[in-house]
């Protein structure tokens, strides 16, 4: 039976990326993205439906085009990004609108995909060592992108109670590092730069963006449902991160610390949002293990992961830091 797939945020890293991905595997005979602007570049092999930052006319697109898969790729991760109306629209409303969409009478859709965050379980000095999927938080949330996940992800857990035809994965992962992925933390490493919280070493994991795709390729594969941490086993001080990076130290003092990442954000020396503050004082693991124990085999670990990055990172020419922000950077 042919099958058909659709993708949010197409014109975004991830949304362009699962397309491609969708497009090489060959197993989709018709591959649709929305998105409100189009790609950076066309993607041979799908089709582009304009749409609202809330998938207003999903409804509409899911039934007409009788897509059976959604690959959810599209959430923001960071506060820095994006102004705070918009994210709760695209988090939340866009979520609750492609839900509704998939569950509609005349709906064709029996899997789901979301790539979420492990930023749902926040970063607090009374943190579990490793979280696991059902691990409460151990504080509040405190920024409005904690919270923004916390809500999609609670309409998410209500569609697949509601739903229990449809194989819906909720895969969280950890910071992705990458050469062309576009977050604060990768970008900042990239440019010669590692945010710094004074008198704080975490302990952190990281995935590869290359382990990404095959994740939610191996969910795609089978009868997979539930929610999945996805991080190999190990942590790595971020003090080792940086250097392997050969990256100069941004000191963020623990007291203004908004006016400071404020100031660095003003000056072009690195996007640092609280939520990125917060990994960066009391890090965070999250345990792996249920997806590890349906076979899932990982790519990198932590280390191996930053160890690749690094060599790539590390050896840009372009990255030099300016004089001025050296100074800055590394008072």
């Amino acid at each position: 039976m042919p099958k058909k797939a659709l993708v949010t945020g197409l014109a975004s890293f991830w949304g362009a990326k699962a397309a491609q991905h969708l497009v090489d595997s060959g197993e989709f005979d018709v591959i649709v993205g929305v998105d409100s602007r189009p790609p950076h570049e066309p993607i041979d092999g799908v089709d582009f439906i304009v749409s609202d930052q809330s998938y207003s006319s999903l409804a509409r697109l899911v039934k007409k085009s009788g897509v059976d898969t959604i690959v959810h790729s599209f959430l923001v991760l960071s506060t820095a990004s994006i102004p705070s109306r918009s994210l709760h629209e695209i988090n939340v409303i866009g979520t609750m609108n492609l839900l509704a969409a998939a569950g509609q009478s005349s709906s064709k859709v029996t899997k789901i995909v979301v790539k979420s965050s492990s930023l749902i379980y926040g970063s607090n000095f009374r943190d579990p060592a490793f979280f696991t999927e059902t691990t409460p938080r151990s504080s509040k949330p405190k920024t409005e992108v904690e919270s923004s996940l916390i809500e999609a992800e609670s309409y998410i857990q209500e569609f697949a109670e509601d739903n229990p035809y449809v194989d819906l994965c909720v895969l969280r992962f950890p910071n992705v590092l990458g050469p062309t992925i576009e977050s604060d933390l990768s970008q900042a490493l990239i440019k010669g730069i590692a945010p710094v919280v004074f008198g704080f070493d975490p302990l952190l994991q990281f995935v590869h963006e290359d382990e990404v795709l095959r994740v939610i390729d191996f969910v795609m594969g089978d009868s997979i449902s539930g929610v999945f941490n996805v991080a190999a086993q190990d942590r790595i001080p971020w003090s080792r991160v940086y250097a392997k990076a050969k990256a100069t130290q941004l000191i963020i003092p623990p007291f203004f610390t908004a006016q400071a990442t404020a100031l660095y954000r003003t000056l072009g020396v690195a996007k640092v949002p609280s939520e990125l503050v917060d990994l960066l004082t009391y890090g965070r693991g999250i345990d792996g293990q249920k997806l590890r124990t349906l076979g899932y085999k990982h790519l990198y670990t932590t280390e191996e992961a930053v160890n690749k990055f690094a060599e790539y990172a590390s050896s840009l020419k372009s990255r030099m830091v300016p004089r001025q922000l050296a100074s800055i950077a590394n008072p």
